[in-house]
């Protein structure tokens, strides 16, 4: 199927006025078959869907598919196949950061006790930080027909148990919500 011609808008993601093309705010390449007809999508320049959110596209679902939390996740063993491909043709920035750059860390049981090692990569947070408010800001634009301001701060953290949940959202009050 071929890509419409460009228009004129505003970007979602970077909120510059000019020629855009239409972006699933959830990645493709996070759904194990076809995309549902009704997942959001907007505007965005060229720059921004097709080279800098992609890779961070591809970059997120790499991360999700190889996190322990969601390795017996159906949607996530199905979308792994996709990972396994693109570190099998040299196409994953992930693998390759993997094999340049990972840490090994110690994998701690709510014991206390270290019950094996893994790899971890800093970089892995860094873009997480990068990609998930971008999606936040295309969500934004799609349900509330509104881009959000450039100087929109965000926090990204991983959430597990509601204590954590009731924590992040003291700590976010207090910090007055950012």
């Amino acid at each position: 199927m071929a890509e419409p011609s460009p228009r004129q808008g505003i970007c979602a993601y970077c909120g510059n006025v000019g020629e855009v093309t239409d972006d699933h705010v959830i990645p493709k390449c996070l759904w194990p078959g076809r995309v549902r007809k009704d997942t959001p999508i907007v505007d965005a320049c060229r720059p921004c869907n097709h080279v800098w959110k992609s890779e961070y596209d591809t970059y997120l679902r790499d991360i999700l598919v190889n996190d322990r939390a969601c390795a017996k996740n159906p949607t996530a063993q199905a979308v792994r196949k996709k990972y396994y491909r693109a570190a099998a043709d040299n196409q994953s920035i992930m693998a390759q950061d993997l094999a340049e750059r990972a840490e090994f860390v110690g994998l701690q049981e709510p014991s206390g006790l270290i019950s094996g090692f893994a790899k971890t990569l800093p970089d892995a947070v860094e873009r997480c930080n990068v990609i998930l408010p971008l999606i936040v800001r295309g969500l934004h634009q799609f349900y509330l027909h509104a881009t959000l301001p450039k100087d929109t701060i965000f926090q990204v953290a991983r959430v597990i148990k509601r204590q954590e949940i009731e924590a992040l959202a003291r700590e976010m009050n207090e910090n007055g919500g950012a």
